[in-house]
């Protein structure tokens, strides 16, 4: 057995392997014999079938058998012992059938190449964006947040967060109160209603006159909560009387509230408070704007770095993959689309060359663990044997293949960010969330 390797066209070769028939030979022989021992042909006794009729039923397929596993295991060694780096998969060259009365067999193997990715990233610097939360939006996470943990009290008026107690009297066609309908007792929030504006602003005792049917919204399960079946559900107009307001009132600035909405003692004021919102806000738009700063620098190399493709054999690659038949012109369109991604990847793949960056499983296993950890406090869960808890979870969590790759997308990008910035490629540039977030929209709709 002989391989070489003989460039034919710009990123492309060929890779020949001359097999002798002494190469696959000897296993084909001792498949027979063992095919021989247990075969049942009707004449023959088990074991004693004429090797003859053994090798014109078996011998061919087990020959082209063999090849095939020679030439894969063969090929692919030769492609990681040469560092070969290939775009795509090999693509046999058609050969007429095996004449196997020779003693020596050729096979031809296209080989499409990836291209040499230049990076010239010594003057190119990109904003890494410092966000900024303005005030006004501390202002209403705050307010927000008090809204959250608040209580329900008596007010006097009907807001759009409060909630009604009322008796409902089914009416005539006169549009009186109808005695001999039993009152029906009924508790509901104005976020319940069809039309909120009828209960808005009314006080307690005042009246409310409408069809039934255009009272709740379709999200109120109304058969439970009046404890009716759908037959005796009022048909016509109702009216509903008004016998308590409570409306959800914002929770006290004290260590209580505090304790619950950030956790024991961590903040014990509003200032401490509002520098607390200021800083998770920090972690959180840290990493988006460690992302944004990646996705503007691999968008200046995809613009700028030049990049040639055997581009015939790349078709013929598309057009052998296909399903079903494929023209030259639907090739060509396949091929144009693919592109853009397969520049991408080949960035990607030449800048995690040249810092060394290499995402491991250990590293994927703590992102994962810390991911499910910080869930769990959001949740309010137990800090008692959550680690114990957590690390029984993660062989499974870890099954999932997209996740998987979701992580180590983002461990990739964390370490890409790293190293343009220890290459003085990024320049800090303070904005506000607002405009952090227009940036994002401008880009999105490129």
């Amino acid at each position: 057995m002989n391989i070489s390797q003989s460039d034919v066209a710009n990123l492309q070769s060929v890779i020949t392997i001359q097999l002798d028939k002494s190469d696959f030979a000897p296993q084909v022989a001792e498949t027979l014999k063992k095919y021989r021992s247990t075969a049942n042909v009707p004449g023959f006794r088990k074991g004693h079938v004429p090797m003859g009729l053994i090798k014109k039923q078996y011998e061919k397929p087990l020959m082209y058998e063999e090849i095939n596993k020679i030439l894969g295991k063969e090929l692919n060694q030769f492609l990681v012992d040469n560092e070969v780096n290939m775009l795509g998969e090999p693509i046999a060259r058609t050969k007429d059938e095996l004449n196997f009365d020779e003693d020596q067999f050729t096979f031809e193997f296209d080989i499409a190449h990836a291209p040499e990715v230049d990076l010239n990233l010594d003057s190119v610097q990109k904003p890494h964006y410092q966000i900024q939360l303005e005030e006004d939006t501390v202002d209403n996470i705050v307010n927000d947040m008090r809204k959250s943990f608040g209580e329900l009290q008596a007010v006097d008026t009907v807001d759009e967060r409060a909630t009604i107690d009322a008796v409902m009297h089914v009416l005539n066609e006169d549009d009186e109160i109808n005695e001999k309908q039993d009152v029906i007792h009924v508790k509901f929030s104005v976020a319940d209603l069809q039309d909120k504006d009828k209960f808005i602003g009314k006080k307690v005792d005042d009246r409310v006159q409408l069809p039934f049917a255009e009272l709740f919204a379709e999200s109120f399960d109304v058969e439970n909560e009046l404890g009716l079946d759908e037959a005796d559900l009022p048909k016509g107009k109702v009216s509903v009387k008004i016998d308590k307001i409570e409306s959800m009132g914002d929770a006290e600035m004290n260590q209580e509230f505090f304790d619950k909405v950030v956790g024991k003692d961590k903040v014990s004021s509003e200032e401490e408070l509002r520098n607390f919102i200021h800083e998770e806000n920090s972690k959180i738009a840290g990493r988006d704007s460690q992302f944004m700063a990646v996705r503007l620098m691999m968008d200046h190399l995809m613009e700028n770095v030049e990049m040639e493709f055997p581009k015939d054999l790349l078709l013929k690659t598309i057009r052998m993959r296909s399903e079903q038949e494929m023209s030259e012109e639907e090739a060509e369109k396949v091929y144009e689309q693919s592109l853009p991604g397969l520049r991408y990847q080949l960035i990607e793949n030449e800048l995690s060359k040249k810092f060394n960056i290499q995402v491991t499983q250990e590293e994927m296993k703590e992102v994962f663990r810390q991911n499910t950890i910080n869930q769990f406090r959001q949740y309010g869960l137990p800090e008692e044997n959550m680690d114990e808890m957590v690390d029984g979870m993660l062989p499974r969590l870890m099954e999932n293949e997209g996740e998987m790759r979701k992580v180590g997308e983002q461990l990739l990008m964390t370490k890409l960010f790293d190293n343009f910035e220890q290459n003085g490629n990024f320049e800090k540039k303070n904005i506000s969330n607002t405009e952090f977030v227009e940036i994002i929209e401008n880009l999105n709709k490129k």
